[in-house]
């Protein structure tokens, strides 16, 4: 899924600063600016504890990356948005772009019954960090960890458009 922000739009609206938001998501907005292209654009994927574990999928994700054809440069701008502190601690371990969303009172280190309390506020959760990350002004790309780039053709696709 790939959400643009109009360069239009970040000019002409003031997000308000919800002190609550600035609390929930802490360290968001002094990250993005590092992991963003030029056009501010970020490309995130999440984690947990079992999806970061050495071998996992994480591990695998990140090496298509610097295996891909012309695809290492993009590790730069990916955000891996770890659901629990075991997850952030080997995200960090492997990739230097980590942030810990730490903003539900669910157990994320598990998998979630579909459409169980705990799974949709778990979908609730990462719809939120989307949402506060285009708050700050910034695009996003959001994939999955199964999600295996080859090659960097993929993202021309998405240069050559413009989305809302």
């Amino acid at each position: 899924m790939v959400v643009r922000v109009p360069a239009n739009l970040t000019e002409t609206l003031t997000f308000k600063r919800d002190d609550h938001a600035q609390v929930m998501f802490k360290g968001l907005a002094e990250l993005l600016p590092k992991v963003a292209m030029d056009d501010r654009t970020v490309i995130i994927t999440s984690v947990n504890d079992a999806w970061a574990q050495p071998g996992s999928l994480l591990d695998l994700y990140l090496d298509s990356f610097k295996n891909g054809e012309d695809t290492a440069h993009l590790l730069d701008h990916l955000l891996v948005v770890s659901l629990d502190a075991r997850g952030f601690d080997r995200c960090k371990a492997v990739h230097p772009h980590c942030y810990l969303l730490n903003a539900t009172s669910v157990d994320m280190s598990s998998a979630k019954r579909f459409m169980s309390p705990d799974y949709l506020e778990l979908v609730w959760t990462k719809l939120v960090f989307q949402q506060r990350v285009l708050e700050l002004g910034y695009n996003f790309l959001f994939t999955a960890r199964s999600f295996f780039t080859k090659t960097r053709n993929f993202f021309d696709i998405f240069n050559q458009q413009s989305y809302l």
